[in-house]
Parts: C-alpha cells; sequence; structure tokens
C-alpha cells in the first residue's frame, strides 16, 4: 500500500495544504495591527541525536511557531502581556470578573482574515489571548495560532460530495466559498464573542480592513516564500488574496447574517441588571455588571434580522426588566442562573424564576439551561470528549440549538432476494433552544429498483414538544409499487423444492403511523405509542401455486388498522459502527375486527443486541450478540406471522422462509480490524464472520429441526464521514446470499 494507490492518494490530500502558509498569514495579521505568533521555517539538523529517527527526519523542512504564554513571577510576557491563557479559561475570566471583556473588533478582523486566507481550521485551542489592564478593566486581545489550512486547495469531485457532511472542508481561491463552511468549526467562539456587535460595525470592520490591507501589504506577506515558491503560486496567491480583499464587506456580510439570527447574551457571577426596551427599530438589551453596574453590553436587536435572544444569568442575584406586555417582536428566553433571580415587568409586580419555566407570549423564562453547551470548568482532555457546538464538530450537523440544514445522502440497499434499491434521501433537521440533538427532522427517500416497475418512497418527520420535556412527535409512511413478498406455507418444515416463483407474489404496500415517544433528554429508555395503518394491494402476478395448496389469510387485498406501543433502551456507542454498548426494543401491536381483517390479533416483537471489544488486542476485535423473537395470533394475515429469515433474523435464508405463532433466533458475528489508516480521514478495513440459528413454533407441529446459517464478509469505515459500509455472504437452504449495508448486518 505505501507505494500504491492507497499511497498516492494521501499524497493528493497532503498536497492540498500550502506548507508555508502560516508565514503569509503571520504578515497579514501584522498589518492589520493584530497579534500574532509569528512562525519560522527551519531544517532538522543531521544530528545522532534523532536516534532511531535520523534517517527519516534528517533534513527535513518544518517551522517553530512560539506558543504565547505568561512569564513567572508576573514579568511581561508575549507581547508585553502579564497574563495569557487559553480560550476556556477566558470564558471563566469573562463570567467571573464584570470588568474583564474581549477587544471584540480585533477579534472580528482576525476572523475576517481568517476568511480572507482560506483558514476554517479555527476552534478554541487555535487562540490564545493576551490581557492587559486598562481604567475600563481588563481588556483581552486574540492571539491566532496554528495555520494547518490557510490557503488549502481542495477541489475535485470527493471534496464535494464530502462538503455535505463537512461543510467547513473548502478551499482558497479567487472567490470566497459559503461562509458557513469558513465558520464552522468556530461557531461557538463566534457567536460568543461577538454578539454586540451589528451590521453597521461588522461593514465598518471590513471596510477599515480593506484599507489597512493595500495592494503593497498583500505583496509584501507573498514575499516572505521562498523564491521557489514565489515562482510557482506567487502572482497566483497575490491575485486571489486581492480579490478576496475586495469581496470583504460581502463575506463580512454574510457573515454576520450567520450569527445574527439566533444570539446569545451572557451574563456574570456578579449581581447583575438586565433592561429590555421597545424601541422604534425593534429591541435594545442592556447589560450592567456587578454591584457597580458597570455598563457591560448593549445593542439593538432588528426583528428582520433575528428570531430569537437567549439571556443566560449566571450567579448572584439578578434582575431583568420587561416593558409593559409581553408581545414583543423578537421572542426573549431568559435562563436563571444559581442566584435568586427575579423578572421586573412594568406595571406589574416581581416575579421570581422560582423552580419552573414560564411561558408568556414572546417572553419565556427557564429555571435554568434545559441544554448546557458551555465547556467552563473542564479540561481540555474533557473537552476533546465531547461532542458539543463548535468545539468538537460532529460531521453531519453539530449539537447545537440555532439554525437548520440540509443533507442529501445517497441510498444504497442490496440483498439477493430483493435486488439492488438505489436512491437518494434528502433531509431537514432543524435546531432549537434545549432540544437536543435536534428539534425537528424531516427525511424525504425516493429509490428505484433493478426489477422493471419498482418503486420505493419513504417519508419520515419528527419532533420535539418543548425544551427538556421528553416528549416527541413522530410520523413515519412508505409505499412500494411492487413489494416482492414470499410464503411457504405455515411451520418449522415447510419444503423449498418448487420453483422460486411458485412461493412469489408482487403486491403494493402503503404504510403509515404515527407515534408520540417519550424519551427524556440524557436517558438511555424510550416508550411510544400510536395508530398505524397498513394497506396490501392485489397480486401482480397470477397466484403463486403455494396459495392454491396452502390457502392463508392476506393473500387478497388487505387494509390493516391498529395500533403499536413499544420501549427501547439504547446504550451503543454508535449506530452504524457499535463496538460498546447495547440495544433492546420491545413493541406490541394490537389490530381490532375492522376493516378487512374480521378477527381481532395482535402480536409482540422482541430484539436484543449486545456489543463488546478488545481495544488493547492486535486487530481490536469486538463481538456483536443479538437474539430475536416475534409472536403473533393465528388470525394474523400470513405476512405478520412470526417468521424466521432475512437480514436480521436469520441471514441466508430468504425473508419470511418460516412462519408460524413463535419464532426465536439468536446470533453472532466477530469483527477484527485489518488495517487502520489514520490517514486519509481515518480508512479502516476489516472482516467479520457470523453464525446464527432459530426456528418457528406451530401448533399441531412437532418438530426438533434447528435451521443454521453461517457466513461472512468484508468492511470498510470512513472516520471522516462517521460511515461504515459492509458486505456480507451468509449461507442458508439455497446457497449463499449476499448482504450491502451502511452498517452492519445487526
Amino acid at each position: 500500500l505505501s507505494s500504491g494507490p492507497v499511497d498516492d492518494a494521501y499524497q493528493d490530500q497532503m498536497a492540498a495544504q500550502f506548507p508555508l502558509g502560516a508565514m503569509v498569514v503571520a504578515r497579514l495579521l501584522k498589518a492589520a495591527g493584530l497579534l500574532v505568533a509569528e512562525p519560522r521555517p527551519v531544517i532538522m539538523p543531521d544530528d545522532a541525536r534523532l536516534g532511531e529517527h535520523r534517517e527519516r527526519f534528517a533534513g527535513r523542512m518544518g517551522w517553530i511557531e512560539e506558543r504565547p504564554n505568561e512569564e513567572e513571577d508576573d514579568r511581561p510576557g508575549f507581547a508585553g502581556s502579564r497574563r495569557i491563557t487559553g480560550t476556556l479559561t477566558l470564558y471563566e475570566n469573562l463570567r467571573e470578573d464584570p470588568s474583564s471583556h474581549v477587544d471584540d473588533e480585533a477579534f472580528l478582523q482576525a476572523r475576517l482574515i481568517d476568511f480572507l486566507v482560506g483558514d476554517w481550521d479555527r476552534h478554541y485551542d487555535n487562540w490564545r489571548w493576551a490581557a492587559y489592564e486598562g481604567p475600563d478593566g481588563t481588556l483581552w486581545e486574540p492571539i491566532s495560532r496554528d495555520r494547518d489550512w490557510a490557503f488549502a486547495r481542495i477541489d475535485g469531485i470527493l471534496p464535494w460530495i464530502v462538503r455535505w457532511y463537512y461543510p467547513k472542508y473548502v478551499g482558497f481561491g479567487a472567490d470566497y466559498p459559503a461562509i458557513k463552511g469558513l465558520a464552522w468549526s468556530s461557531q461557538n467562539l463566534d457567536r460568543r464573542l461577538l454578539n454586540e456587535r451589528d451590521a453597521a460595525d461588522f461593514h465598518r470592520v471590513a471596510s477599515g480592513l480593506q484599507t489597512l490591507l493595500t495592494d503593497e501589504a498583500l505583496a509584501g506577506a507573498v514575499s516572505v516564500l521562498p523564491p521557489a515558491y514565489q515562482e510557482r503560486v506567487g502572482e497566483r496567491m497575490l491575485s486571489e488574496l486581492k480579490a478576496r480583499r475586495d469581496a470583504l464587506p460581502d463575506a463580512a456580510r454574510e457573515f454576520y447574517d450567520l450569527l445574527s439570527g439566533w444570539v446569545d447574551v451572557r451574563a456574570t457571577d456578579e449581581p447583575d441588571s438586565v433592561s429590555v426596551e421597545l424601541v422604534d427599530e425593534g429591541l435594545r438589551v442592556s447589560l450592567a455588571a456587578g454591584s457597580e453596574r458597570r455598563p457591560r453590553y448593549e445593542r439593538i436587536f432588528l426583528p428582520e434580522e433575528t428570531n430569537e435572544i437567549r439571556i443566560y444569568l449566571y450567579g448572584g442575584d439578578d434582575v431583568v426588566s420587561f416593558p409593559s406586555g409581553t408581545n414583543l417582536p423578537i421572542r426573549l428566553r431568559v435562563v436563571a442562573g444559581d442566584g435568586r433571580d427575579e423578572a421586573r415587568i412594568a406595571d406589574a409586580a416581581p416575579l421570581l424564576f422560582g423552580n419552573r419555566d414560564r411561558d408568556s407570549g414572546n417572553v419565556l423564562l427557564f429555571a435554568d439551561d434545559p441544554m448546557p453547551l458551555d465547556l467552563e470548568g473542564l479540561d481540555e482532555e474533557e473537552v476533546e470528549e465531547l461532542t458539543v457546538a463548535g468545539y468538537q464538530p460532529t460531521l453531519v450537523w453539530d449539537t447545537r440549538d440555532w439554525g437548520h440544514e440540509w443533507i442529501p445522502t445517497p441510498t444504497l440497499d442490496y440483498a439477493s432476494e430483493f435486488g439492488l434499491h438505489l436512491g437518494a434521501t434528502i433531509t431537514r433537521r432543524g435546531f432549537g433552544f434545549g432540544n437536543a440533538p435536534y428539534e425537528s427532522q424531516l427525511s424525504l427517500t425516493a429509490m428505484g429498483a433493478s426489477s422493471p416497475n419498482r418503486l420505493v418512497l419513504e417519508g419520515s418527520y419528527e419532533r420535539l414538544l418543548g425544551p427538556r420535556s421528553g416528549w416527541r412527535l413522530e410520523a413515519d409512511g412508505r409505499w412500494l409499487t411492487q413489494r416482492l413478498t414470499r410464503f411457504w406455507g405455515f411451520g418449522n418444515e415447510t419444503t423449498n423444492l418448487l420453483p422460486q416463483e411458485s412461493y412469489e407474489t408482487r403486491r403494493s404496500l402503503r404504510d403509515f403511523e404515527v407515534v408520540l415517544r417519550y424519551h427524556p433528554l440524557g436517558s438511555e429508555w424510550s416508550a411510544w405509542a400510536g395508530p398505524r395503518v397498513r394497506r396490501w394491494g392485489r397480486t401482480h402476478v397470477a397466484e403463486p401455486t403455494v396459495f392454491q395448496l396452502f390457502p392463508a389469510p392476506g393473500s387478497e387485498a388487505t387494509t390493516l388498522l391498529g395500533g403499536v406501543v413499544g420501549l427501547e433502551r439504547d446504550t451503543r456507542d454508535s449506530v452504524d459502527d457499535p463496538r460498546r454498548g447495547s440495544w433492546l426494543r420491545l413493541e406490541g401491536a394490537a389490530y381490532p375486527g375492522v376493516a378487512d381483517s374480521p378477527d381481532s390479533w395482535g402480536s409482540v416483537r422482541l430484539a436484543a443486541r449486545r456489543y463488546v471489544a478488545a481495544e488493547s488486542v492486535p486487530g481490536r476485535p469486538a463481538l456483536h450478540l443479538g437474539i430475536f423473537s416475534e409472536t403473533a395470533g393465528a388470525d394474523a394475515p400470513y405476512f405478520e406471522r412470526a417468521s424466521l429469515g432475512g437480514q436480521t433474523t436469520r441471514p441466508g435464508y430468504r425473508t419470511g422462509r418460516f412462519r408460524g405463532d413463535l419464532a426465536v433466533s439468536s446470533l453472532a458475528l466477530v469483527r477484527a480490524t485489518l488495517l487502520d489508516l489514520q490517514t486519509l480521514g481515518g480508512l479502516a478495513f476489516g472482516g467479520h464472520g457470523l453464525v446464527a440459528g432459530g426456528r418457528v413454533w406451530l401448533a399441531g407441529e412437532d418438530s426438533e429441526v434447528l435451521h443454521y446459517a453461517t457466513g461472512g464478509g468484508f468492511w470498510i469505515r470512513s472516520g471522516a464521514l462517521g460511515k461504515l459500509f459492509s458486505v456480507t455472504f451468509a449461507r442458508g437452504d439455497r446457497g449463499f446470499r449476499t448482504y450491502l449495508d451502511l452498517g452492519f448486518p445487526f
């Protein structure tokens, strides 16, 4: 692999980065008057002290970048500052000290320079903060550092696909990409530190930066590159920098629009006073911090720009004042802190927040934060383990509470018995206050099949019913123009000797279900209940032989009206790639004698899985264990009876191969990693093997037969996309069957 296509692909991705970009960025920051940890290129000496690494690293080029820090004994350190800290400690200082404030104009300048050079990797650890004491308290100046992705060349079809799931994976060119991608890694930081600036401020700062970054300043920044670099890329880089500088105001406006829809205003641990006033333009919010009522925040919000304002109170006995009435032009949420907080509405008695939430029109009061996203008080190792807004972005969406996004996904499904289904899914996720991981989700799927005239349409919608309520409304529907169903009769020893078309029929299927689910935030358990309607159409082929031999309920067009109730517990560490935890699902359904089903009947289905892994063993093997059981009344249509066969109950056998009153099966899968590349987005390859056994029971049948299946396959995992694709071959009663999955069969 080290000299094959994998290495070629790796080198291509490495070539996307610009090795000496940090030198150019440092000059641009200095031209804007901002603090910067300036790097210097160096050559690793050919020294015996390199030991075993000498052959690989001697003579290699790199750079050294100072990590800005403070000196001991209160002596001035980097840039003359006596106090220098990281972002998490900065948050603590802003909360604990009412006189502390950030130079947000300098931070906005630095962020616009990030956009100018196309550097999207600007999370919390890419910044240090230098403190300077002044008459207005402590001023914190930003120090940007660590420039891995400035001037990166990321183009081609693969990055275009990746960006749908990983918006920040954008490259540098004459035109700006979507600012959402450039701001993705730093969104929590931006929303926290730029929340007082309005559109006019963003435009003024961008225009001022244009003035500072003259043609001469840009040329000077490019000139720090070695002559060989300048010869190959210097002219193009300078031209593209000029084009992006000229478009800075437009980029700044797009950046502002990204931040202005939902705004967080944060108080301190001291007794604070927050005032909310109606003005002609919209809503003025101001905050005076501490017992001295030191002015700390003021901004006028416009209803055409801002949907919602969230005010977070912390320690101290805080007071929030509102105008009379609660019909404000912008929704306002106030989250109480640890003190005795009070809401004062003009012409009304003061109201203590107390221990319960209050909803009054466009003013909502919360006793505490229903979904805390702050990382204050955590060390950096703990932060690395969390997936919260703006810090460690996930690949599809961040754990966040604002806005929405659309996510297209290719859909692939293949099984030997059903053929290939190929299509696409479009998903819209909406995010809201106190609703994790999202507030609402709408998904629409369309797939075509390898067989003619077969189309699959699926749709689902779910919505959380209020912050931390735990209640969720879910609706699912599907329509299959031709659903292939098979029936071999009832019992544990039905034969499979006739031609396969003797057991087959194709029927349309329309299925719709609405449930109300209760899943408290952070709980492993959930429960649901709701109505279900299912319509099976007439057969699209001549009546198969098996129905002539074994007449069964449901062979004609059938409509089922009933209800479902279920319980689930999920502790898996991943849905597609589980290595630890367990999953349990118990669901019951009841159908009274209505529609085309004159007799009442019901069913119960249980599925349980357990996952264990040996991380320290070579190959990092993991074991999947599963059990499945189902029972259904004798009056149920044949396709609703307890069954055995198919990918999740008996791989290697056709779906519903055995049907009866009760079905039980057990499955085991062992997998191991054969190759794990830490590069190329964390690609890993491995293999797996499986064994399964089970049977069905039917009243009046005397059978001791146990049906076994064995098989195996291979899988590929992409850490960057957070997806795993597997191919499984399983041997059943008629040779091997093949299954393609996003994830594992079970």
